[in-house]
């Protein structure tokens, strides 16, 4: 699905435009050797090699009307022990692709991404308990104005959900989603007092379970005091159902805050109101500590069903300006297709999270430091909540101009409490590379990870020793 839909933006837009064109092949081989490959309890480990082989690619092409920005690769491995004991064959992929069919007015927009996720955090993070899962994004989407009064945005979008390990009600399963909205918002003749009309309609079918059916349209104002400074209200109408009358939402939605740019490095967005039949709080910090350095806080409290939360992540897709690498455009970050720290599945979840992070480059240097605190509640099993609190750390040097090092640590916890247990996860690694050749790199790597439970049956520790080599065509 990915590289078809590729083509079919590249066809598209071929005729018109002069492009700039980057495919970069590439292929890694390397032999892990662990010392507990399934993450087992104490006197339970088995030993284990692991060969991986994983050809990839990346394309970037940029014309007039076509941008599209794939990242492909395919890990076939072999592993001597364990329950994933022999081959397997592993996606990871993502991309996004625009086409202006029409110049300015109307555009077609794609995202696609696969990978092997843990999708149950009860269980342990091995190949095994991985289920490989692919989300797909295709938009139709029409723009227009009226003159400096207001601006108009119309679209189609549909989201699918596969997970090739789905099969009853106690998983992720497959799911469709067909949603239109439509937008009016202030132009130029509304410099201090500015306002937006939208709607948004959406259905979404379901394999394993009741579909889901949303219904919005919410009024926005903005009153800009000074140039820094702007008050924000809101106020609509919900409708939500997933089949569970329990769940049930027929309500109006309100929200009032702020928005605070005193100056070019910082912009904070703060509102509290009415949303999802409860009271919620959405926050947004940004701030630019220096041109290659940046801090980030996001807070947010939502209700959705585990296939809305990947079509969610998926949307957040996007390239750094400088680099073309794919990042989640609501961090910064990496692109990752699945952002939640607790399970997902077909239940219907009310989440409260708070990501910060501070990432940047000094000199030879990167780092990163990154926390999430999330709360799920399961609005279909009474009990069934989920907390994690998790924090990662990473450090990076260019040693010389063939030689890099790089070292992580993190920490995570997750709370399960219906089942009353409590997990501990202590992990670091360090990882050396060098530059054979201009095309050619070697890299060994060694990770620690150890586990304690309030389960003994949970707890683990894992020794894990790689190398190899990787090259680019």
């Amino acid at each position: 699905m990915t590289t078809a839909s590729a083509c079919g933006a590249l066809a598209l837009g071929a005729a018109p435009m002069a492009a700039e064109f980057r495919l970069e092949p590439s292929i890694s081989v390397q032999e892990s050797f662990s010392d507990n490959v399934d993450q087992d309890p104490d006197g339970q480990e088995k030993t284990a090699l692991i060969t991986e082989v994983s050809p990839g690619a990346i394309l970037r092409w940029t014309g007039r009307r076509v941008t599209t920005s794939i990242d492909l690769a395919l890990t076939a491995s072999h592993q001597t022990d364990g329950e994933d004991e022999g081959i397997t064959l592993e996606p990871n992929a993502a991309g996004l692709g625009s086409v202006e069919i029409l110049r300015e007015n109307l555009f077609l927009d794609a995202a696609a991404a696969a990978s092997a996720d843990l999708l149950n955090t009860r269980e342990q993070d091995t190949e095994a308990n991985r289920e490989i899962i692919q989300t797909y994004s295709a938009s139709p989407r029409l723009v227009g104005s009226f003159g400096s009064f207001a601006d108009a945005e119309t679209s189609y979008r549909f989201d699918q959900v596969i997970n090739d390990d789905s099969g009853d009600s106690e998983t992720l399963g497959n799911s469709q989603t067909h949603t239109i909205e439509a937008a009016l918002n202030s132009g130029s003749d509304f410099a201090i007092y500015r306002w937006g009309l939208s709607g948004q309609v959406s259905e979404s079918d379901r394999d394993n379970d009741d579909d889901v059916s949303r219904r919005d349209a919410r009024l926005d104002l903005e009153y800009v005091v000074d140039r820094s400074f702007s008050l924000l209200a809101s106020g609509g109408y919900q409708f939500f159902d997933d089949g569970d009358q329990s769940n049930d939402i027929n309500d109006p939605t309100w929200n009032g805050g702020f928005r605070w740019r005193p100056g070019p490095r910082t912009d904070l967005t703060a509102t509290y109101g009415q949303r999802d039949n409860a009271k919620s709080l959405a926050a947004d910090l940004r701030y630019q500590i220096t041109p290659q350095t940046g801090f980030f806080a996001i807070y947010s409290e939502v209700l959705e069903t585990g296939q809305e939360r990947l079509a969610r992540d998926l949307s957040s897709i996007g390239t750094d300006p400088d680099t073309g690498a794919l990042i989640d455009t609501n961090t910064g970050l990496p692109f990752d297709p699945s952002t939640s720290s607790t399970s997902l599945d077909n239940d219907t979840q009310r989440t409260k999270t708070l990501s910060t992070g501070l990432n940047g480059v000094r000199g030879r240097n990167t780092f990163g430091i990154t926390g999430t605190v999330e709360f799920t509640e399961d609005q279909s099993s009474i009990g069934d909540d989920e907390d994690a609190y998790i924090v990662n750390l990473s450090w990076g040097r260019q040693l010389s101009p063939r030689a890099q090092i790089g070292t992580n640590a993190s920490y995570a916890r997750n709370e399960f409490k219906l089942d009353g247990r409590e997990d501990n996860e202590y992990s670091a690694g360090i990882e050396y590379s060098y530059n054979l050749f201009e095309n050619m790199r070697a890299f060994g790597s060694y990770d620690f990870t150890k586990q304690d439970s309030t389960d003994s049956n949970e707890e683990f520790l894992e020794n894990l020793v790689t190398l190899g080599v990787g090259v680019t065509f």
